[in-house]
């Protein structure tokens, strides 16, 4: 399991700081075949609207799952 994350603030506008967590999870099934689950987050404290006047959400998670193959 290794997980890591990361912070940036602004300095001096605390507003603009920025999160990012990432989690990997591999296991190693047998001698051939690995697996790797993920899961991230990014935040945004204040995100900026976009041409048509959309301002996105903060947060935003995603998973991912691999196979991997040794030969």
């Amino acid at each position: 399991l290794d997980v890591s994350y990361n912070l940036r603030i602004g300095v001096p506008d605390t507003d603009q700081s920025f999160h990012h967590l990432l989690g990997v999870l591999s296991i190693k099934l047998t001698e051939i075949f690995d697996i790797d689950l993920s899961f991230a987050w990014d935040r945004v404290e204040s995100p900026t609207r976009d041409a048509n006047g959309v301002t996105p959400e903060r947060d935003d998670f995603r998973t991912s799952f691999g196979l991997g193959v040794e030969f």
